[in-house]
């Protein structure tokens, strides 16, 4: 199994699933979806996602690194 990750570290097995839905592209791919399957849906779900990534940059917060701890620049 190995040790626990320290605090504020992820599980090697999660750093990509975290990068992966900390980027702009599934929520944007999961919006042009939606939206042509259900023309008049709720995009707030989505609008929050995009704002949650944006409000990471702008505070300084990027993707995790190899290591599982937060990459800040």
């Amino acid at each position: 199994m190995g040790r626990a990750p320290a605090r504020g570290y992820l599980p090697p097995r999660g750093i990509w699933l975290y990068n992966v839905w900390h980027t702009f592209t599934p929520p944007l791919l999961i919006g042009v979806v939606l939206a042509l399957l259900v023309p008049f849906g709720s995009p707030w779900p989505l609008l929050g996602w995009l704002i949650h990534i944006s409000a990471d940059r702008f505070l300084g917060f990027g993707l995790r690194g190899d290591d599982g701890g937060q990459a800040v620049f």
